[in-house]
């Protein structure tokens, strides 16, 4: 396996990142299911201003089979032209729309990513339309803070960004003010790495992304699901060791919970494991 080393903007910019803000999903084999499970999965190749990325499409591509293999109700996938501002927002305002209480919404991003100064002079982290202009990027892009707004919006209590991108700047904590695992309100991130860190590619993929998927290959057929503090430690341990520390994945949580997406059908045969 050829491991590839991207330092410019985007997934070749300062802060590799698979991101994800989440919250508690809570797995079937606890009983304790979602109504609803909605994914939107956008991943951008061709930017008119950037040099054009090789693997976000297929890793958005590949990420909305994982969720249709695990039995979401609804899945959206934007790639290249239809990823552009207004698709992706609109996405989330559809999403928003329909949406319930107990419900779980799920975004992955896979594209060009940039880290730069908000209004207040704060870093901040924004995701690249397929439309950004290079220079513009404050301008044009999705702040990760607008992101977050959204899913504060959202009346569900569990939304799970997941983003395969170069960026940093979002504040994560972690609570320990509540010992409701099931229920609570829950944002947790899980980034693939932090604002000087290379952002790797290996076999098609995102590195990040590839052992995301392997692990949500590795624990389809088990009734407890995916866990997110699971799937962050094997993600963190391979990544950095296959980049010698180049990469080291980071996790934290904002409220209280726990990720465990199970599969819908046990019985159903995983997504195919990614090379």
């Amino acid at each position: 396996m050829t491991l590839k080393s991207n330092n410019m903007i985007g997934r070749t910019l300062t802060a590799a990142a698979t991101f994800i803000l989440a919250a508690t999903v809570v797995s079937h084999a606890a009983g304790q299911a979602y109504s609803r499970r909605i994914a939107v999965c956008v991943g951008i190749n061709d930017y008119p201003s950037y040099a054009p990325l090789s693997c976000s499409v297929n890793d958005a591509v590949e990420m909305s089979q994982v969720f249709k293999s695990y039995g979401f109700d609804k899945v959206l996938l934007l790639t290249d032209e239809e990823a552009s501002r207004d698709d992706i927002t609109a996405a989330l305002k559809e999403v928003g729309d329909e949406i319930g209480k107990n419900d779980l919404f799920v975004f992955f991003y896979a594209g060009h990513g940039w880290t730069g100064s908000d209004a207040n002079g704060n870093q901040m982290g924004y995701l690249l339309p397929v439309e950004t202009r290079r220079g513009h990027e404050a301008d044009d892009g999705l702040s990760m803070q607008k992101l977050r707004d959204a899913a504060d919006r959202m009346p569900n209590r569990h939304s799970l960004f997941i983003m395969d991108s170069c960026y940093s700047g979002f504040g994560i904590s972690v609570a320990t003010d509540s010992t409701d695992w099931t229920s609570s309100r829950s944002i947790q991130m899980l980034t693939a790495g932090g604002a000087l860190d290379r952002a790797f590619e290996a076999d098609g993929h995102g590195l990040f992304t590839r052992y995301i998927l392997n692990y949500f290959h590795r624990s389809g057929g088990r009734n407890s699901g995916v866990s997110a503090l699971k799937l962050a430690a094997y993600v963190r341990n391979r990544v950095k060791r296959e980049t010698s520390g180049w990469q080291t994945p980071h996790f934290g949580r904002m409220g209280a919970g726990e990720i465990v997406i199970a599969m819908s059908d046990p019985a159903t045969p995983a997504l195919a494991m990614a090379n």
